[in-house]
Parts: structure tokens; C-alpha cells; sequence
């Protein structure tokens, strides 16, 4: 399969939840306070997911935090990743915030943390200057 040059995303409502059987379990049900899901189709096929928070807190006020992404194993490395990064990024962009923050963790268990970490830095983000654990990116 060659690299996508579009994917559907869809915001998913409070209730609403993946039809897919390996995503539903990541995506569950409602989201946390002001937080967004979202799942990318092709061909009306779910093949990933998104989950972001508009932060509140006086320290984060002006960030967006990608808690969850994660690509179906059969769909990855064609680009869908890479245009849910996007959508977070426009939305970061339509809030009027000015960065995006994210703590590395694998979903699936099989993909190794070092990977996404490069992936990331591919991406355009960096460890945050205050923490060696967040990694974050200045839109």
C-alpha cells in the first residue's frame, strides 16, 4: 500500500466508541473534560485514532495535550499518523494555543518507545526544555 494522501477524521461524541474490535478498547466511550476524539477513515474503514485535551491548567493554559494516537498495525507507515498530527495541529492552530505537549507511551505493546520517540522528532517535535519526559512542539 503507497502513502495516503487523505483520511477522513471524524469527532466522535460522548457515547460514541470505535466499531473496530482492536481500536474500541483505546478509543472507549466519552471523553475527559474538555477533551477531543476523533478516528481516521479510509473508505469508510476506521484505521486510527486521536485523542487530545485543551489544557487548562494556569502552567499548560496556552497547550493542547496529545494524550492518544495510535494507526491500525496493517495501515501504519503510509501516512495516517502523520495527518492525525495535522488535524491536532490545525485544531491547535483554531484554539489559538501555541503548542502541542505529549508524553511518549506505546498502545499496542508491540511498538518499541524509542521508535516513536524518532517518529516525533521527524515530526518536528523536542523534549520540553522543563521535563525530559514531555516532549512538546511550538505551532
Amino acid at each position: 500500500m503507497g502513502k495516503v494522501k487523505q483520511a477522513f477524521i471524524k469527532e466522535l461524541r460522548d457515547g460514541e466508541t470505535s466499531l473496530n474490535k482492536i481500536l474500541s478498547p483505546i478509543v472507549g466511550t466519552s471523553s475527559v473534560s474538555v477533551g477531543r476524539r476523533y478516528l481516521a477513515l479510509i473508505d469508510d474503514k476506521e484505521v486510527g485514532f486521536l485523542y487530545i485535551d485543551y489544557l487548562e491548567t494556569e502552567k499548560y493554559r496556552n497547550s493542547i495535550c496529545l494524550y492518544k494516537i495510535f494507526v491500525l498495525p496493517e495501515y501504519r507507515n503510509i501516512g495516517i499518523g502523520k495527518i492525525l498530527l495535522q488535524r491536532t495541529e490545525e485544531l491547535c492552530k483554531l484554539s489559538g494555543r501555541e503548542k502541542i505537549l505529549l508524553n511518549v507511551h506505546p498502545l499496542d505493546g508491540v511498538t518499541q518507545k524509542e521508535k516513536l520517540v524518532k517518529w516525533y522528532l521527524e515530526n518536528g517535535y523536542k523534549y520540553a526544555e522543563e521535563d525530559d519526559i514531555l516532549m512538546e512542539k511550538i505551532i
